[in-house]
């Protein structure tokens, strides 16, 4: 079995997340796998179900999107850019911590030590620079 990449959109309400072989070429989406998770928020003041919304992510990381999918070859999860008065920046960073330790420890003996990335990242990760627009955007 080929290796496999995979990268996280870690919302709090809807994560989505891609698996790619190693050896993807750009348009081949039928070996692309991708997998949405929809849930529903608890209250601000809900400890308990905040808790138990990054229990279902972590669940749903490490058993629908990776399973017993070997090997990883690497794990990207989307950065976020947080606005001064966005409530939900500290949910966003515990949870991101959170399953980043959780991918990290679910791999022994070989553990895989996720990546953050920025969207712009990811896309030149995943389709180098696109040709006519230099790497940074267009000018």
């Amino acid at each position: 079995m080929a290796d496999h990449v995979y990268g996280f959109d870690l919302s709090l309400t809807a994560p989505a997340c891609v698996r790619l072989p190693l050896d993807w070429r750009p348009g081949d989406w039928k070996s692309v796998d991708a997998f949405l998770l929809k849930l529903k928020s608890p209250k601000a003041d809900d400890i308990a179900g905040n808790f138990e919304r990054y229990w279902r992510i972590r669940n749903w990381v490490l058993g629908d999107c990776m399973g017993n999918i070997e090997p990883v070859a690497g794990v990207f999860i989307e950065q976020y850019a947080f606005s001064k008065n966005n409530s939900s920046a500290s949910k966003l960073m515990e949870l991101g911590g959170y399953v980043r330790m959780e991918i990290w420890g679910s791999r022994r003996p070989t553990p895989v030590v996720p990546q953050t990335v920025n969207a712009s990242q990811a896309r030149v990760l995943l389709l180098g620079t696109i040709a006519g627009i230099p790497q940074g955007g267009q000018k």
